[in-house]
């Protein structure tokens, strides 16, 4: 009997061996079956084993088929859709194609919002953030120390600055060199410790060109090694170099090497005239590298010389004679150590055993020297990081700065809510055709981030174009000259991560609400009545609040600065004209200020349209001034002092009271004599005339012969304090000599016309004699003020910015409301309702809007206001007056805003509205 056919085996083999599990099992057996059927049939076993092969090799492929478009499919699922983002990103762009004026509005918002932030983030990092540019500057650390208490100490403090901590305990700066030769010797193998003092005023000439006003610093010889700063060329001080008889050696700044020189490679061992003294270069630091205050506050270092050369460079500062390497009660030098994180603890502790050691052989009283304390700070950041002055301001424009992108993302989100439901219809058939909440949430949000991609693009050009206006009113207000706002990838990064937060935050609202229920979408979209955007109004209300501490703190700064307009200076500052120059930086002698100023002073005064002149040891209103202890009948008081010269009363508008005014033969060899101000002669000459009284004290034994009315001195904010005035003339001796002066001018002619006619006379009594910061005295004023005007400036920006964002967000969602009720409006018309009715109903929204906003922003200002209290100036941070005014403004512009859009509502016709659709 024949076998059966049987199905070809090469074929069975290779369907075994390309498909696997119950694959296999069900095709295999499949076409097991079929051929079977087939031979049954009556078919051919050729053509059925031809049939055979054909459907194995389909069914194989169509298995492999399957499997590919299994794992396409896991994968789709496992990645993001990058088809779907690109559909959506057409999409968007389409949109933001077709609506234009919605994208700049938007675009600009976050631009103003984007550019705010990032300017201030670019001057807080530097001020703030960046270390020095030495080699580990972590290891850096300043050492100060308090006495903690106020009031005259018996010491004498040169150059010196002082800061006060979180905790009202003032540190002082200065140190005698005694101190820091104890401490520096007692701190060997645990740390490094360099003393320097800032030279501010220095002339620096080369190679036969002019003198040029520059500023330097005296270092002692390690200071190099414990600072470690990048040298360009050549190299830093040594301790060779710091002692009597070593030749007179400057590293120099960049800067300087390149006005001097020109950038030449071979200024090492080439000479420069520093002061009357021919010095040798031997480095030049980094460009990076402009001494130990990164962000200005201290003028850049050009010189740097060896503390030896005090007597060369500053030899006003000896009194007497004296030397400051071994007087005990003359601090003059500042400490920095350099210490490891595990060495810091042992060098406190060595160094705060030698400062009380040698404390009390300071000149101290032995009380104050017991309760005296030594403190070391972080460095790394240099004498920047004491500066807490600056920080408020830059404190409250960073906080102002946020809330202005908080305000600009509320109105973006805004504008998107009000353009959404204008888009309804489109999402919800988009929702009914099967698109995901996830998906609209994605195109929404989508656009939000594109919107502030390119309001963060637009608002990095906004920084680096209001950079040079930023930097001009922060050099004035916060007393730095080194700001600058550069484009690098710090900055790039910082202006991405704002720009995309603000992008999420703007569109977050809008994503959630139009993405929501398809059935909740239609019964809107079914409705009579228009959406009632609650979310959208919330919004407002919110912008409202939040923009009301800004026109509040905008009024407290304007009355602030109002305020100062007010105070009553005791002196006429218009038509005062102000230089800087010092006699004694050239010649060195003390006799050339005697020599040289009042033929100067003769000349300034022949100039057409000047009245009188006269030099100050320190121009009023600058901040600082001079104060001395001395004795008054037994009574011992720190009193200011100012030298001056006879023409001191005409010049600067103020009057005699008794006695007489200083003259020019108050001079060397006649009597020390002095006029005081009245307030010094109620408080120490009560009940009889201070005309022939005594004052004496440290190097002082003078005679009182006028009294003048009081006047400011220091600043604004100060009240008068006892003030004595002495001839500058009576101190030319050496004994207590005047390096650099201000000369005032009284004048009633154009500032720029007498200007060049005084730098003719400077020029022709002494050709090398330099003048500096030529200015008016309101420019004077207005600097030590500079902070209020900064921030009220800025605060009048921003607040009218936020007004405006509110206003325009406002009169969109009005006129929005106002088309969506048209057909209400017609009916409520046709059925007898007055054009003021119909006014009302749409401005009522409008007005509850306002006062839910008030109601927000009122406890938030008010919380808000002790901030600037420090800054203010004769003002409470919370003014009722200031901040119902601040309310009113708003309330008003608000209403503003929705009157437009309510007026045309009022003129709408009943039958033109009734055909609405």
């Amino acid at each position: 009997m024949a076998l059966p056919p049987h199905p070809p085996r090469v074929a069975r083999l290779l369907a075994s061996l390309v498909l696997r599990g119950e694959a296999r099992e069900v095709i295999t057996g499949d076409l097991d079956q079929e051929f079977a059927e087939a031979i049954a049939g009556g078919v051919r076993p050729r053509a059925a084993r031809q049939r055979y092969w054909r459907q194995t090799l389909a069914s194989i492929a169509a298995v492999r088929r399957d499997a590919r478009e299994r794992r396409r499919d896991t994968r789709s699922r496992a990645l993001p859709s990058f088809r779907g983002l690109a559909l959506d990103l057409k999409s968007v762009t389409r949109v933001l194609r077709h609506s234009p004026g919605y994208a700049a509005i938007a675009v600009l918002s976050l631009a103003i919002g984007i550019g705010a932030n990032t300017t201030i983030f670019s001057v807080v990092r530097q001020l703030f953030l960046m270390p020095l540019p030495v080699e580990k500057p972590d290891e850096l650390r300043l050492v100060y120390w308090s006495p903690h208490q106020d009031g005259p100490l018996g010491i004498s403090n040169i150059s010196a600055s002082s800061f006060m901590d979180a905790s009202g305990v003032s540190f002082r700066s200065n140190f005698s060199y005694p101190q820091f030769s104890a401490m520096r010797d007692a701190a060997t193998g645990s740390a490094s410790l360099a003393a320097y003092t800032f030279v501010r005023r220095l002339t620096v000439s080369a190679e036969g060109r002019a003198p040029i006003l520059s500023s330097g610093m005296l270092a002692s010889g390690n200071f190099f090694g414990t600072v470690r700063p990048p040298l360009a060329l050549g190299r830093g001080l040594t301790e060779r170099d710091d002692h009597d008889g070593a030749p007179a050696v400057a590293v120099i700044s960049q800067n300087l090497w390149t006005r001097l020189y020109g950038n030449d490679l071979d200024v090492g061992g080439k000479t420069m005239r520093v002061n009357d003294a021919i010095v040798e270069i031997v480095g030049v630091t980094a460009p990076v590298y402009r001494g130990l205050s990164q962000g200005g506050f201290i003028p850049a270092t050009d010189v740097t010389m060896a503390l030896a050369k005090q007597p060369l460079m500053s030899p006003e500062w000896s009194k007497s004679g004296n030397s400051l390497f071994t007087a005990p009660a003359a601090y003059w030098v500042r400490l920095i150590a350099r210490t490891s994180a595990a060495s810091e603890a042992q060098a406190y502790e060595i160094l705060r055993t030698a400062f009380a050691r040698h404390i009390a052989q300071g000149g101290l009283k032995p009380e104050i020297a017991a309760k005296s304390t030594l403190a070391m700070l972080p460095g790394a950041r240099g004498i920047d990081s004491l500066r807490t002055s600056p920080r408020l301001p830059l404190r409250i424009l960073s906080i102002v700065s946020g809330v202005v992108l908080l305000i600009a993302c509320i109105n973006v989100a805004g504008l998107m809510l009000a353009r959404g439901v204008s888009r309804q219809r489109e999402l919800t058939i988009r929702r009914a055709l099967g698109a995901g909440r996830a998906r609209i949430m994605r195109e929404l949000l989508l656009e939000s981030v594109i919107l502030s991609g390119i309001g963060g693009v637009a608002g990095l050009l906004v920084a680096l174009w209001i950079a040079p206006v930023l930097q001009s009113m922060l050099a004035s207000g916060l007393g730095t000259s080194g700001i600058s706002v550069s484009l690098d990838w710090s900055l790039i990064g910082a202006t991405a991560v704002l720009a995309c937060t603000a992008g999420i935050l703007a569109g977050l609202v809008p994503a959630i609400r139009f993405s929501g229920n398809t059935d909740a979408m239609l019964k809107h979209r079914t409705a009579s009545a228009a959406p009632r955007l609650f979310a959208g109004r919330a919004l407002l209300a919110l912008q409202i609040a939040v923009s009301l501490p800004l026109v509040v703190g905008a009024g407290l700064f304007l009355r602030t600065l109002n305020n100062y307009a007010g105070v009553d200076l005791g002196f006429e500052p218009r038509g005062l004209m102000l230089f800087n120059l010092d006699p004694t930086m050239n010649g060195k002698a003390p006799e050339r200020t005697a020599q040289v100023m009042p033929r100067l002073l003769e000349r300034i005064e022949a100039i057409p349209g000047v009245t009188s002149a006269t030099p100050l040891e320190n121009a009023l209103i600058t901040g600082s001034g001079s104060n001395t202890p001395m004795t008054i009948d037994g009574h011992e008081a720190d009193i200011n002092f100012n030298a001056v010269g006879p023409h001191y009363l005409e010049t600067m508008g103020i009057r005699l009271v008794a006695g007489r005014m200083l003259q020019s033969s108050d001079s060397i060899g006649t009597p020390s004599v002095v006029v005081i101000n009245e307030t010094l002669a109620n408080r120490f000459f009560k009940g009889r005339s201070p005309i022939g009284g005594r004052m004496t004290g440290d190097l002082w034994n003078v005679t009182v012969v006028g009294v003048v009315t009081d006047s400011k001195y220091e600043g604004l904010r100060d009240a008068v304090e006892p003030t004595m005035l002495q001839s500058y003339l009576q101190r030319t001796d050496g004994k207590f000599t005047i390096g650099a002066m201000t000369v005032a001018v009284r004048s009633a002619a154009a500032s720029a016309a007498v200007r060049a006619a005084i730098e003719a006379a400077v020029h022709d009594v002494d050709p090398t004699m330099p003048l500096s910061e030529f200015r008016t005295q309101q420019d004077q004023i207005d600097r030590t003020i500079g902070r209020e005007r900064v921030i009220a400036s800025l605060l009048t920006v921003f607040g009218g910015f936020a007004l405006l964002l509110a206003c325009v967000g406002l009169h969109g969602v009005t006129a929005y409301s106002v088309a969506r009720r048209t057909s209400e409006i017609g009916i409520r018309l046709a059925l007898g309702a007055q054009r003021a009715q119909v006014l009302w109903l749409v401005l009522r929204q409008v007005v509850i809007l306002a006062i839910a906003g008030l109601a927000i922003g009122l406890p938030i200002a008010w919380i808000a206001g002790p901030l600037t209290g420090p800054m203010l100036f004769g003002l409470d941070p919370r003014d009722p007056v200031t901040i119902a005014a601040a309310a009113a403004i708003l309330a008003l512009v608000v209403v503003a805003a929705g009157l437009r859009p309510a007026r045309r509502a009022a003129r709408l016709e009943a039958l033109t509205a009734l055909r609405t659709e």
